[in-house]
């Protein structure tokens, strides 16, 4: 283990390198960034005391985005074998993974819950986290556009879902298959496309409400959150009244306001 210092505008690795170290923020912030068809797509940011680049050891698979220092960066290095060590000393760390990989778990439960449509409605598994199970909205979400792109298909009022989890994607292209799911609100997304076929889902839980994105590569930013394929996280809840939702990367024309009402 080891700590390294980068300056404002550093590249810490690149997308399509080896994935044989983890890092973890000391100071300052990282951008995640993800080219698509020869553009930088920034993604969001991780801080202190976040980890990045642990699911690629974790999986053995390449990096799957770039990450550059936004300002002067302090991070601890981590060795594989290293971490894969810290992970079974440190109870904080591993629960930390235990909670990602758990998130993964789910986001695959509900895809898979959702696939099975019965008289026109999802059915689910009782035993599947609450989620993942439909039940009737009580009108206290309302899902309003916040850019052109989602002005065309959503009312100005804005639409209140029946059922939940709601979900949210693109429509399928060409030749391609459609999505192992139904989606409630299908959005045009022309290529370099910002969307996957299902990127993100509100839903309802024990907590109050929530939005999952389903492990996409260019990820959704709820508030200040990033979540998605290259953040710590794919599940967060939404805040009392207004939220605001940007899929696709930072810049993506698909915005919305999520409104939750109070109990």
């Amino acid at each position: 283990m080891t700590k390294q210092r980068f300056e404002r505008g550093d590249i810490v690795f690149r997308e399509g390198g080896l994935s044989d170290s983890v890092f973890r923020v000391i100071s300052g912030e990282v951008e995640i960034v993800k080219e698509l068809q020869g553009r930088d797509i920034a993604l969001g940011r991780v801080g202190p005391g976040e980890y990045f680049g642990e699911m690629g050891v974790i999986e053995g698979r390449p990096r799957s985005a770039t990450v550059k220092a936004v300002s002067n960066l302090e991070v601890e290095t981590i060795e594989r074998d290293d971490f894969l060590h810290r992970v079974s000393e440190d109870a904080d760390t591993a629960f930390e993974l235990m909670q990602r990989l758990s998130e993964r778990l789910h986001t695959l439960d509900d895809a898979f819950a959702a696939s099975v449509v019965v008289g026109g409605r999802r059915k689910t598994d009782p035993k599947v986290e609450d989620l993942s199970n439909d039940r009737p909205a009580t009108g206290q979400v309302k899902i309003l556009a916040d850019s052109d792109a989602v002005t065309s298909v959503l009312p100005a009022e804005g639409l209140t879902p029946q059922v939940l989890p709601f979900f949210v994607g693109r429509h399928p292209v060409g030749d391609e298959a459609l999505p192992p799911i139904t989606i409630d609100l299908p959005l045009h997304d022309s290529e370099p496309h910002r969307l996957a076929k299902v990127h993100f889902s509100v839903a309802k839980t024990a907590k109050g409400f929530a939005i999952r994105d389903f492990r996409t590569e260019l990820g959704t930013k709820v508030n200040e959150v990033s979540l998605g394929e290259h953040f710590s996280r794919d599940v967060t809840l939404l805040n009392p009244g207004e939220n605001s939702i940007v899929a696709g990367g930072g810049d993506s024309p698909f915005r919305f306001r999520i409104v939750v009402g109070e109990s």
